[in-house]
């Protein structure tokens, strides 16, 4: 019964996520943080730079703001 409830739980959380985030682009280069993803890399020098690249440029607006 609780795997039952936790795939419904995930599932709804996975479906939010990708309301709130409608571009799965973003949703995916956020992939880029998860430390398991850094160490399965083939290649550290270059991980993630396309990723950080994407969202940097996606979130541009919000970096920039004077406070």
């Amino acid at each position: 019964m609780i795997d039952s409830i936790a795939e419904v739980y995930i599932e709804k959380i996975t479906d939010n996520l990708k309301a709130r985030f409608e571009e799965n682009e973003i949703l995916e280069a956020m992939n880029v943080i998860i430390p398991k993803n850094i160490v399965d890399s083939d290649c550290l020098s270059t991980y993630g730079l396309s990723e950080i690249e994407n969202l940097a440029s996606h979130f541009e607006i919000h970096l920039t703001k004077q406070r």
